[in-house]
């Protein structure tokens, strides 16, 4: 019995240990933390976009935007991708440091920059992720940026 135990652990600890590279599981990172990301901001009602726990905050939305936005930096650096034009109506809305963001509008501009993310993580090579890059204020390379 035990013989056969370790036999069959000997044939599967190959898939078992197998590597995953870089892409592959910053591919996987982006797609789960996408998904669950946009359905919380489909999830929140649209009068509630403007919430805000104290006025000195971000509202509900505006996060929303500042994560998409974000992920077009993080993205566009790690790349080297160009960064994706954010559209107007958002701009405008981070312009004048609106709380009342349009959900629909957000909920699209997150989800393209997700796409956008997963597009430039599986357009890297091996060696971009070692690469270094000089950021506004840090040197890293492109896995870090």
């Amino acid at each position: 019995m035990k013989t056969r135990f370790f036999s069959i652990l000997a044939l599967a600890a190959p898939a078992v240990f197998a590597q995953v590279s870089v892409p592959e599981a910053l591919a996987k990172h982006w797609k789960v933390t996408g998904d669950f990301t946009i359905a919380v901001a489909k999830m929140m009602p649209p009068d509630q976009y403007a919430f805000s726990p104290i006025p000195e905050e971000m509202s509900f939305g505006q996060l929303v935007v500042h994560i998409a936005g974000a992920n077009l930096n993080a993205c566009a650096n790690a790349s080297g991708m160009p960064r994706p034009a954010i559209p107007q109506k958002i701009s405008d809305g981070v312009k004048e440091q609106k709380k009342d963001v349009d959900k629909d509008g957000a909920v699209q501009f997150l989800s393209d920059s997700f796409e956008f993310c997963n597009t430039a993580v599986a357009s890297m090579t091996p060696e971009q992720f070692s690469e270094v890059v000089e950021l506004p204020r840090v040197k890293a390379n492109r896995a870090e940026s």
